[in-house]
């Protein structure tokens, strides 16, 4: 079996809720080491020009008001979420500190 180091920011893109219970499912052997999105460093490649990237305008063509840059050692830029919906946050049971893909 492959060496796997828990980066530890439980992200929950394995499918897990923490680093710890993926660690656990790998000692079972019901996942592999990648899994983890953190696993292989193509993942988590800096781009340091986004405007290169992107461009200057959005797809309706304003320019960007900003662009949100990973911290270092980020694969991608934190973000806070602020639902519109209210009843989904209660019917989905959405608490302050869960992690959301989409």
């Amino acid at each position: 079996m492959e060496s796997w180091n828990s980066p530890g920011r439980n992200c929950g893109a394995c499918g897990y809720g923490t680093c710890d219970e993926f660690s656990r499912a790998l000692d079972a052997g019901v996942r592999t080491i990648h899994d983890c999105p953190f696993t292989s460093d193509p993942v988590c490649q800096e781009h340091p020009d986004a405007g290169t990237i992107l461009g200057s305008a959005d797809i309706l063509g304003d320019p960007f008001d900003f662009i949100l840059h990973p911290l270092p050692g980020e694969c991608s830029a934190r973000k806070i979420l602020l639902p519109f919906r209210p009843d989904l946050v209660e019917r989905w049971n959405i608490q302050p500190g869960d992690i959301l893909t989409g």
